[in-house]
């Protein structure tokens, strides 16, 4: 589905997602030939390459730990409100209590 903004520019919703993804993309090989074609000893590029690559996976741990700990919110909400969903649908059908808005009937 396509939107477009107020200046008339066509979007897609995954664009800005895949814009971030393209842009970190770039930014990695661009270090990476950075590394590659910068004056250094082989043990100096080394060592360099390795501390980016220490860097990079530990940032990527803290991004995996981050976006599992919000899985595992979510996932913890949903289970609760499916649980309140229950009962409150045990409660209508068996008359005790209410279900739903105020003024709203389930027959």
């Amino acid at each position: 589905m396509r939107t477009q903004d107020r200046t008339g520019i066509t979007t897609t919703p995954d664009g800005a997602r895949l814009f971030v993804i393209g842009a970190a993309c770039g930014l990695a090989i661009g270090a990476a030939m950075g590394l590659l074609l910068a004056p250094k000893t082989g043990r100096e590029l080394r060592r360099q390459v390795s501390d980016s690559a220490q860097r990079a996976k530990r940032k990527a741990t803290e991004v995996y730990d981050g976006a599992s700990h919000t899985v595992d919110d979510v996932l913890a909400r949903t289970r609760h409100a499916v649980h309140e969903g229950r009962e409150a649908f045990k409660n209508a059908r068996s008359g005790n209590g209410q279900a739903g808005p105020v003024g709203v009937s389930l027959s």
